[in-house]
């Protein structure tokens, strides 16, 4: 593990075994203390696999879309966001912190149906392929 001496993950884990570096405690109670105020804040702005993976989102084959048209503003898709993202705003949710998980769609959360796709192509809508 490249990481091991400053992953708060492995010193949670395994503080008591002695094999923990001093930085790695320091930075698992920062994270502690952060989690109070910001919510997952190791995974929004220190995890170096969810920033090589956001760099992704700006190029995606597979996009998510908010038709304006079909919005009721409701702005359901921003509280349901895990990351927080402001979806209502957004026409194509790009932004380096979404993680895909589709909570936001109009599958899951959205009351009005296809306003928020899973676009898989540019143009065609997986329920137009049907």
């Amino acid at each position: 593990m490249v990481f091991t001496n400053i992953d708060p993950y492995h010193a949670l884990f395994t503080f008591w075994t002695g094999e923990v570096a001093i930085q790695a405690l320091i930075f698992l109670i920062v994270i502690i203390i952060l989690s109070f105020i910001v919510e997952r804040p190791f995974c929004k702005y220190f995890c170096p696999l969810g920033a090589f993976i956001g760099l992704f989102n700006l190029i995606r084959i597979f996009k998510i879309k908010r038709i304006p048209s079909y919005c009721i503003s409701c702005k359901k898709c921003n509280s349901v966001c895990p990351m927080n993202i402001d979806v209502y705003s957004k026409e194509v949710i790009n932004d380096p912190q979404c993680i895909t998980c589709l909570q936001c769609s109009s599958e899951i959360s959205c009351p009005v149906e296809n306003t928020i796709i899973f676009e898989t192509r540019r143009g065609i809508k997986d329920e137009d392929k049907h």
